[in-house]
């Protein structure tokens, strides 16, 4: 099959096309697509956004990818063209749009979902871990750990970066449901002896939020316990894309020497003259290319157990580990004053990485991933359906929660037996607002009046002819915002006769009627 000549033709799907050169989860699709071509496969990209740098784009073309961007409609099927062997789909979002789409264009095409990292461990582990105190799950996240399950289960095929992470899937999707796909990264040895070497290295995406906390975890907490005479022989250099002027704040308020250099279009020159990589990560998921990078380059590395997760890497002998701030500034310290641990550290953690994550390797496990995909009858999806399902559950959880949040307003901060219209569609719950009588607006008491104003004019006429009946407030829910662009009269009828009495943007505005 896929190595051997019978399938031949492939669907990579994602977000945009790949930034390779700015963040690890492009960098990987970057590389499989550049795999499969190398097999001789005819690979097609659908994104569903262009990017904000069309470079990217091009680049896949000068690989004989054909692509195609902002699919027109809700429907990208014009889009995908004649069918193919395999489909791809990177990152569970963009699978929950298009594999519904996928299996009506062509049902016996297989699918396959590239986890890149399982979104809802990172958040639960966010919530939970973040700040090392307890934390809760917010309701409303669950509907995405649902959606995200959801969607792994419809696939006929999911690819994880770790074997962890295969192994926890699985442990909800049952059988073998899932593949391990590593990241490719070959990188040369330094020989950049470590008595030669100058300096520590933080390297990520500031798009990506543990990379964002981790920075911040590292200058407020880690470098202050350093010792000055060795940050000042070893200055902390960050590099990364999106590196923004509120993270930069962290390095002017740090006593130490930071170099905030952002994004470069290659890691491994620091990484061959660095003495240590920091991975200072309190939460994620997935594996850490960072990390890869620097011990296949031969650079050792601290790193927090979140940020050496899923690579099974030994403490003491691949890296060193540190979970909390002191800790994690005694084990710079130590690399930095021991060399026969560093030369030990430098060779060992090579050594581990160098095969299982080699072109050749993630190749194989590729192909593989594919013919196991084939060998078994493609899944019937309920996913479109189940979408629906979840959406409406999400919608009304969601405006029972809005519904809530206007009636505490109403109790705390509007006075008692106020007479409020409130903008509706005839929801009778919008009244039920304590010690205050509501009324419907358009309508009055004899209650909604079956539609919305039909302009500006006609709305303030109503509203003055309610206040004349003693209507003392106008009250605007959050889900219709929207009438405060669409009827700009009316607003600036509100702005110059009455007063904003209550701003809630997560709830309501409120306007006294004079």
């Amino acid at each position: 099959m896929g190595g051997k000549g019978t399938l031949k033709s492939a669907l990579l799907a994602a977000p945009l096309p790949p930034e390779y050169d700015r963040e690890s989860g492009s960098k990987r699709i970057w590389d499989l697509i550049i795999l499969l071509v190398e097999a001789g496969w005819k690979v097609r990209f659908l994104a569903r956004h262009s990017g904000a740098d069309p470079r990217y784009a091009e680049e896949l073309r000068s690989l004989g990818v054909e692509i195609r961007c902002d699919p027109d409609g809700d429907d990208p099927a014009q889009a995908l063209g004649s069918p193919c062997d395999i489909a791809l789909v990177f990152f569970w979002e963009m699978a929950e749009w298009l594999l519904p789409h996928l299996r009506r264009w062509s049902p016996q095409t297989r699918v396959l979902v590239d986890s890149v990292d399982l979104h809802f461990l990172r958040r639960a582990r966010e919530a939970f871990l973040a700040d090392g105190e307890p934390g809760i799950i917010e309701p409303d996240r669950g509907i995405d750990y649902v959606r995200e399950l959801n969607v792994y289960a419809a696939a006929d095929l999911v690819l994880t970066v770790s074997d962890r992470e295969r192994r926890l899937l699985e442990s909800f999707l049952g059988g073998r449901r899932a593949r391990v796909l590593r990241d490719c990264e070959e990188i040369a040895a330094s020989p950049v002896d470590c008595q030669q070497r100058k300096g520590l290295l933080f390297v990520g995406n500031f798009r990506h939020r543990p990379n964002r906390d981790g920075l911040r975890f590292l200058c407020s907490e880690i470098l202050p316990r350093l010792d000055s005479e060795a940050t000042a022989r070893h200055p902390l250099t960050v590099i990364g894309n999106a590196l923004t002027p509120d993270l930069e704040a962290w390095a002017k308020r740090s006593p130490h020497d930071l170099r905030m250099l952002g994004w470069v279009p290659c890691v491994e020159p620091y990484l061959r003259q660095v003495r240590m990589t920091l991975v200072p990560l309190r939460f994620g998921a997935g594996t850490k290319r960072k990390l890869i990078q620097s011990l296949l380059s031969g650079t050792p590395a601290v790193s927090t157990w979140v940020g050496a997760e899923g690579l099974d890497l030994e403490p003491e002998r691949h890296f060193l580990q540190a979970d909390d701030a002191g800790e994690f500034a005694g084990q710079i310290e130590r690399l930095l004053k021991d060399d026969g641990l560093w030369k030990r550290l430098a060779r060992d953690g090579r050594s581990r990485l160098v095969r299982e994550h080699s072109r050749k390797e993630v190749r194989r496990q590729l192909l593989e991933a594919i013919e196991v995909a084939h060998s078994r009858p493609p899944r019937e999806s309920r996913l479109a359906e189940c979408g629906r399902d979840v959406a409406r559950h999400w919608i009304k959880q969601q405006y029972q929660h809005l519904v809530e949040r206007i009636r505490w307003l109403a109790a705390h901060e509007l006075p008692a037996g106020s007479r409020i219209l409130v903008v509706s569609k005839g929801d009778s719950e919008l009244l039920d607002l304590p010690g205050c009588r509501a009324l419907h607006f358009p309508g009055g008491a004899s209650g909604w009046a079956g539609f919305h104003p039909p302009d500006s004019e006609w709305a303030i006429s109503h509203l003055e002819a309610l206040r004349e009946e003693g209507a003392q407030h106008l009250l605007i829910p959050a889900t219709s915002f929207w009438w405060l662009q669409h009827y700009s009269g009316l607003r600036r009828h509100l702005e110059s006769n009455c007063t904003l009495v209550a701003d809630r943007p997560d709830a309501c505005v409120v306007y006294a009627l004079g």
